[in-house]
């Protein structure tokens, strides 16, 4: 079959459908979806699709039933909610800006809360801001840096859609709540992609904030008197404080001389609030007016300007991230594998009614899809039993894959379970690992610390399939729903997008 190569791509909207629709099929019949998803597979065999076509297709399915894909409304909501943030950003840019240059002929403007806000504040800010830009294999091997990131996004103006959201139509705010509230589970496979939405939200907002504090600052100077000086109470003379702005102002030092105060500006408005002190003020009228270009420049040069520049990284970033999405996790790797095995009808236990339906009667059919998961690594935990040979017996999509190899673990030996460990970690293929456990017996703490073990030396997102199964006499068992249920329950609190568990009853699988 010739594969065509195609250049679309998903977006948000795709992505929040895909794990919305996942959750949905949580509640639904496993041969139910099954059946279904394999039709979808067996209507697109001859389009010659890759992978990630072949899920967005299905996607497409998925969608022509409204209620089953929230993205757009969500995207849309997204849309209400920083055009909101933007409204904030300039009033409160305009609020700032406004208190910062109140001016009642009494006193100066004192500059140095102007240069704390738009100078300071904006430098450590950016800091903040870069940290959070981090990716998490960086993050991951700096001490207390994704502890760092989670308090960075926490108190992002991003976080404010929760509250935004009560100010939109009824469709946006639902869809909006709704994936904010699954986005913790969702952490570990959309961790960055939320960090650099966030930060686009946080850059709408202060790109706004900027922009009314500039426009603002330009207002009162055209159609005010101010007069500005500069005033602390530490002993700081006009020659160091010079040596200060001229740093402050090295960005547009060389082409806008005119927008950094001279040494004489800087020395007339040095400003004492008690005018008889023994060092009382020179201000002069003429002087005290000329600070507000250098005021101007630094917040387009440590305000505006940066805020435009994250605001296009970011957004860059996030539509990258959502364009270019691996699309591998355990909710795709389940519906792709329907999509590809052989369509068996197990829900008649009588296989003269199934006719040639029912599994007995049915043999193995190639996929119509190419299956791109790879051999499988077999690993059975305590003696499970599994191998190449009885795996053939499973009505599973994993049993049409090819068996690269079994290992074992958990026997009393330590040793076979680094020797195992060592293998996976030295292992250059990326086929899944198949975990199988005994279904009669309840997860122990050696197990699940095995299977984090596990996740350590195959990597972050190598498929670990985990298999419960119970065999006498090379005769399959299947297992019982509390015992499926108990494994399935420990391998969803492991939080690890990657792993899943599987389950083969009565000779139909999920």
């Amino acid at each position: 079959m010739t594969r065509t190569s195609t250049s679309r791509a998903t977006d948000l909207a795709a992505l929040i459908d895909f794990e919305a629709i996942f959750e949905q099929d949580r509640a639904l019949d496993r041969q139910t979806l099954r059946k279904r998803d394999r039709e979808t597979g067996l209507r697109i065999a001859d389009r010659g699709l890759d992978r990630r076509e072949a899920l967005l297709v299905w996607l497409d399915e998925r969608r022509k039933t409204p209620e089953a894909a929230p993205g757009q409304w969500t995207t849309q909501g997204l849309r209400s909610a920083t055009a909101i943030l933007f409204v904030l950003g300039l009033l409160s840019g305009s609020a700032a800006a406004a208190g910062l240059l109140y001016y009642d002929g009494a006193h100066p403007i004192n500059i140095i809360p102007w240069l704390g806000v738009f100078v300071a504040l904006q430098l450590l800010l950016l800091l903040l801001s870069a940290l959070l830009m981090l990716p998490r294999f960086v993050a991951r091997r700096i001490p207390g840096m994704t502890m760092l990131q989670r308090t960075l996004a926490a108190l992002s103006p991003g976080r404010w859609l929760g509250l935004l959201g009560r100010l939109l139509p009824g469709k946006q705010r639902n869809a909006l709540r709704n994936v904010i509230g699954r986005a913790a589970t969702l952490d570990a496979l959309y961790g960055e992609l939320r960090n650099r939405l966030l930060l686009t939200l946080a850059q709408v907002f202060g790109s706004a904030f900027h922009l009314a504090a500039i426009v603002m600052l330009l207002m009162l100077a055209a159609f005010t008197d101010l007069a500005f000086a500069w005033s602390t109470t530490l002993q700081i003379k006009p020659e160091r404080f010079q040596g200060m702005i001229e740093t402050v102002a090295a960005p547009w030092f060389a082409w806008a001389p005119g927008a950094v105060p001279s040494f004489d500006v800087i020395e007339n408005t040095q400003y004492y609030r008690l005018q008889n002190s023994a060092a009382p003020s020179k201000l002069s009228g003429a002087s005290a007016g000329q600070w507000w270009p250098f005021l101007l420049m630094c917040a387009v040069v440590y305000g505006l300007l940066p805020r435009i520049a994250l605001l296009a990284v970011c957004g860059l970033g996030t539509r990258y991230s959502t364009r270019h999405a691996p699309l591998d996790h355990a909710g795709f790797q389940r519906v792709y594998e329907r999509m590809t095995e052989a369509l068996i009808d197990a829900r008649s236990p009588d296989p003269e009614a199934a006719g040639e339906n029912h599994p007995s009667h049915q043999t193995k059919q190639k996929a119509p899809l190419d299956n791109e998961l790879g051999p499988l690594t077999i690993i059975n935990w305590c003696g499970a039993g599994l191998d190449a040979k009885n795996l053939k017996q499973l009505d599973h999509p994993v049993s049409l894959r090819p068996v690269r190899r079994v290992l074992e673990a958990g026997a009393p030996d330590i040793a076979a379970d680094r020797a195992t460990l060592d293998a996976v970690r030295n292992d250059k293929q990326d086929g899944a690992l198949l975990f199988a456990v005994k279904s009669y017996e309840s997860p122990t703490r050696d197990c699940l610390n095995f299977i984090a073990e596990l996740r350590k030396a195959a990597g972050p997102r190598r498929s670990i399939i985990l298999l419960p199964v119970h065999f006498e006499n090379d005769a399959f068992i299947p297992p019982g729903d509390a015992e499926f249920s108990d494994w399935e329950t420990h391998a969803l609190e492991t939080g690890d997008p990657w792993l899943r568990c599987e389950r083969v009853e009565n000779g139909g699988a999920s």
